[in-house]
């Protein structure tokens, strides 16, 4: 539901406008309400509305509201900078070894739903708000708002040589398709002259990340 109201918001042009911060805080945005914790800002609200005899009525509904599995707090939806992988350069090929017969689904009907879901794949968030795991490879400028991506820690930024630079704080996201897929087209991809990509549980942590295209970090909705 957030990601289509995010679309929707871009397909029009509509400005994004965040009012609740990452302490749960109401930001300037809010108006009045800016400082306000959000569930008390929201009883404000309702009470403004009262006040101005623009509140038709208050009544219970239920509906599913998504929540921390650790802390057990309501998340809210946030619009934040997040690490994205670029899927159409592994996809394309994983589509071509299938179609070519190199690759083939016992029983052969479950090509249709492969084709399916690889012709219509969207590109994948990698990157969790998240506290512990591995750290995205990416550290930020404070100096000229530059970001340095590297495989061993950087001593300083890589546009303006500062060394005011700290670690991107978002962990990276395991995802088992994106594994899946990486694995398939190193078996396409193979330099060992294979004809047949085989489809193992058994690859190693390191190919499949060598197969990893970063899209690099952009505003998206996530919830």
């Amino acid at each position: 539901m957030i990601r289509t109201i995010w679309k929707r918001g871009k397909r029009h042009n509509l400005p994004s406008i965040k009012v609740i911060d990452e302490s749960a805080k109401m930001t300037s945005a809010a108006g009045r309400f800016a400082g306000l914790d959000r569930f008390a800002a929201r009883k404000q609200v309702v009470a403004e509305l009262e006040k101005l005899g623009l509140l038709e009525k208050v009544e219970p509904y239920k509906l599913s509201v998504g929540q921390c599995h650790r802390c057990k707090t309501v998340v809210e939806p946030l619009v934040s900078m997040q690490w994205w992988v670029k899927i159409k350069p592994i996809a394309d090929p994983a589509i071509k070894a299938v179609e070519d017969g190199r690759i083939q689904f016992v029983p052969a009907n479950w090509a249709k739903t492969y084709f399916d879901w690889m012709y219509n794949i969207r590109d994948w968030c990698i990157s969790r708000q998240l506290w512990w795991g591995h750290r995205i490879p990416a550290w930020h400028c404070a100096n000229c708002g530059g970001t340095t991506v590297a495989r061993e820690t950087p001593a300083v930024c890589a546009k303006c040589g500062s060394d005011r630079i700290e670690q991107d704080t978002d962990v990276l996201r395991y995802v088992v398709q994106l594994r899946a897929v990486a694995v398939l087209y190193a078996g396409v991809a193979g330099s060992d002259g294979r004809s047949e990509g085989v489809l193992s549980d058994d690859a190693s942590g390191d190919r499949v990340r060598h197969y990893f295209f970063l899209g690099g970090a952009d505003d998206h909705a996530r919830d």
